[in-house]
């Protein structure tokens, strides 16, 4: 039994063994057919691989090429610190603060939720959440963003839901769904309704709830500030470029951010620098201010102008950093906007490959490149002299307003080195806070910009160089000078002032006649007197020509009364040579100050006026008033000072200079500090020295000024000219009838009237009153000339 149980165990080892070697000789086939299997598809794989690798090599065109390998490249940009401006002394007028916004690349956020995704949770029961939806959704409320509503219009038209989604919109808009419908057609019309269209802006954090519905509406989007901003650069900026969608945070609410990376994909922070202005209530007008790009077309306009003809993309396939990007921020006004190309800087950066993640493998060698802070501005601005111009005309301007009871009060006032041209000061009242054009404000602070943008003074006009004016009795150095210089008059010719003056009408048979008046009876006076006393007989005598009449064929003359048989004839200049004066002295033109949007002044000529006056022909009476700064003829303060400055020094017209000159970083000078010469008049310094004269005595006894120049001007001798111009609609009647107009009220000046040195121009207007240059203007002016001579008026600051 134990042999024959041996010999069965025995036989059963062997069957084992036989049964596991043939087992493994399966096996053994099984893994060789596997393994030769694998060889094959691996050799198969490495040939088409090859095969591919030759035919993107051979036979992809090469700008494909170099396309598919541009999209492994990024461009990293370092924005530089914008330029400094400065005042004469050094003194920084505008300061860069370090900040922080927040951005959003559309290339790291999560991916939308598919529709197959989104009907897998609902069937599991589950909340639909949107991953990218939650991030923007999750910084709105962590920055405070509001929302807004919008839609593109095709979308809605072209849905099934049209007529549901408009009636769905129609409480919420509080339009009828019939005028939401002609909104998006009006846009169909204009080619834009493929674009997104706002239809309800700021909506608060705490309305979220009530407008989520929204987003169930084909084509309509309930969107926070931050999804806005990066769907209107979805098709201006690649998918790996960081989009703006919050500045000026602070720097703990930049660390809290950066410390919820993980939990916001696609969210960073990227520092910068905002523009802090310096006395805004001083200097608003000068600096100006700064503001994003509006839209890819202005973007464009401001690369081309800035790269001159640099090429699209360089010979070797690379494309150049362009100078500006949708987020930059530029100039708007004043001095940040005419010294654009100065202050903005060079953008460095760096080139990076990167893999299918967006992730940074390497920064390409020899593409670094540092970013250059923006050129030094330094103005002629004296702040000293700016302050008392500005308190200066802010106190008449509340005296007219008391005395007066005037409304719309405005004002200006200019400084001028006569010999330099350089602008000490340069103000404009009403002023406004350019410290509140910035993204992200407070309550308080868009409210307060509010204010500013509605008030009906305008207070963004700079009126120094902006305002349209009629010069008043100013331009009468002008007229005087011309006279002269054209021997229509001497000195020794004089007029008899009998305050009004009556010539025939130009409509009718000519046998009617107006009435023009001088603002006094001054007798007999010359030319130094009819300065002195501003007498306007004086200078419609010296502007109307011995010509005929158009109408009547009889010779020009006026009528010292209204049935007068007593013609008085002209035999003055004529309007062609008293034009050739004013182009002469720069009327009609900017005078090239470093400002943008100069209003150029007008120049009225007899060849143009038919177009402005439908038709009517240039007359006797738009001569003489012409000849008094009235008609249509008008100037900015800046002009009448720079007319007071070329008198002042001679003849030699100069540009007026705000900006000194321009420092780059190593601190050489790219723009000198140097004058530059427009003109030197054609006239004869014995004719500008009798101008001069009767200038000089407009603030002696008898003239003009002498009520409020009497005292407190110790040793400073001063020659000026002060205006009153009607201007605009009639806002009532007089005792006797007569229609009443708003008035402007003028000074301009200059000291010391030995050696001149500076030239003061005033300005005060009203809407709805009549003020007087001597009244108001004079007085600004001399506070301002006791600030530039303290020692010679003994009137400290």
């Amino acid at each position: 039994m134990v042999l024959r149980l041996d010999e069965d165990n025995l036989t059963r080892d062997n069957e084992r063994e036989e049964d596991n070697s043939s087992r493994k000789k399966v096996g053994k086939a099984l893994l060789m057919s596997r393994v030769n299997f694998l060889r094959v598809a691996l050799m198969g794989g490495f040939t088409v691989l090859g095969w591919k690798l030759w035919d993107l090599q051979v036979n992809t065109p090469p700008e494909e090429r170099q396309l598919a390998t541009r999209t492994q490249v990024r461009d990293i940009t370092i924005k530089p610190p914008r330029g400094v401006i400065y005042d004469r002394f050094g003194n920084p007028l505008v300061r860069n603060n370090p900040t922080y916004s927040v951005t959003i690349t559309r290339a790291g956020l999560p991916p939308r939720l598919s529709d197959k995704e989104i009907q897998a949770m609902i069937k599991a029961g589950k909340k639909v959440v949107d991953p990218r939806q939650e991030v923007y959704d999750n910084l709105a409320r962590f920055l405070g963003m509001t929302y807004v509503i919008g839609c593109i219009p095709d979308q809605i038209l072209d849905s099934s839901r049209r007529n549901e989604t408009l009636n769905i919109l129609e409480p919420y808009l509080r339009i009828s769904a019939q005028d939401i419908e002609k909104k998006l057609y009006l846009r169909k019309a204009q080619k834009l309704a493929t674009s997104f269209m706002s239809l309800l802006e700021k909506i608060p954090l705490a309305d979220y709830d009530r407008y989520l519905p929204l987003r169930d509406m084909p084509g309509v989007y309930f969107l926070s500030q931050g999804e806005r901003l990066v769907l209107e650069a979805e098709f201006r900026t690649a998918d790996f470029e960081p989009v703006v969608v919050w500045s000026s945070i602070s720097r703990e609410d930049a660390n809290i951010l950066d410390e919820k990376r993980l939990d916001l994909p696609g969210v960073g922070i990227l520092q910068g620098y905002v523009r802090q202005y310096e006395r805004p209530d001083l200097l608003s007008h000068l600096l100006g201010y700064t503001g994003v790009l509006q839209d890819n077309d202005e973007l464009d306009r401001y690369n081309r102008k800035a790269s001159g003809n640099q090429p699209a993309v360089y010979p070797d396939g690379t494309v150049p950093r362009k100078v500006y990007s949708i987020d930059d921020q530029v100039g708007r006004q004043g001095i940040e906007a005419s010294m654009e190309e100065f202050l903005r800087g060079e953008k460095g950066g760096r080139a990076v490959q990167v893999d299918n993640a967006g992730n940074i493998v390497q920064t390409l060698a020899g593409s670094e490149q540092k970013a250059v802070p923006g050129h030094s501005v330094y103005l002629a601005i004296d702040p000293n002299i700016q302050a008392a111009a500005t308190k200066a005309i802010l106190e008449e301007i509340a005296a007219a307003s008391a005395k007066k009871q005037a409304s719309s009060l405005t004002g200006a006032s200019v400084v001028l080195d006569v010999e330099t041209g350089e602008v000490l000061a340069l103000v404009s009242i009403p002023t406004y806070n350019n410290n509140l054009f910035r993204p992200n404000l407070t309550t308080a602070e868009d409210n307060e910009l509010a204010t500013q943008l509605t008030d009906k003074r305008n207070p963004l006009i700079n009126r120094s160089i902006q305002g349209v004016y009629s010069p008043g009795s100013t331009f009468k150095l002008i007229t005087s000078l011309a006279g002269l210089n054209e021997n229509s008059i001497n000195l020794s010719t004089t007029f008899d002032c009998t305050q009004y003056i009556w010539i025939p009408s130009n409509v009718g048979d000519g046998t009617s006649r107006d009435k023009f008046k001088c603002w006094g009876k001054h007798g007999s006076v010359n030319i130094e007197s009819a300065i002195t006393q501003s007498c306007d007989i004086f200078f419609y005598n010296v502007a109307q020509n011995a010509s005929k009449d158009a109408v009547t064929g009889k010779q020009l003359a006026y009528y010292t009364a209204p049935d007068s048989k007593d013609p008085i004839a002209f035999k003055g200049m004529g309007i062609t040579k008293l034009q050739k004066y004013m182009d002469m002295f720069g009327l009609g033109k900017q005078t090239g100050i470093e400002l943008p949007d100069e209003y150029p002044g007008l120049l009225q000529t007899p060849e143009t006026f038919p177009k402005d006056h439908q038709g009517n022909q240039w007359s006797l009476g738009d001569t003489i008033t012409t000849a008094i700064g009235q008609n249509d003829t008008q100037m900015t303060p800046l002009q009448v000072c720079l007319m007071t400055a070329t008198i002042a020094n001679g003849g030699t017209l100069i540009r007026p200079r705000l900006v000194k000159r321009v420092l780059d970083n190593a601190g050489n000078e790219v723009v000198k500090d140097e004058r530059f010469i427009m003109s030197v008049l054609e006239v004869s310094q014995t004719h500008l020295n009798t101008v001069k004269r009767g200038m000089r005595k407009v603030v002696l006894p008898g003239g003009t000024a002498e009520s409020q120049m009497a005292n407190q001007m110790g040793n400073l001798t001063v020659a000026g000219k002060t205006g009153t111009a009607e201007y605009g609609e009639s806002y009532g009647q007089d005792a006797s009838g007569n229609l009443l107009f708003p008035t402007l009220a003028w000074f301009t000046c200059f000291a010391p009237y030995e050696k001149p040195r500076y030239a003061v121009t005033t300005l005060i207007t009203t809407a709805e009153n009549q003020i007087e240059g001597s009244t108001f203007a004079v007085p600004a002016a001399k506070k301002i000339l006791q600030a530039l001579f303290p020692k010679e008026t003994g009137v400290k600051a």
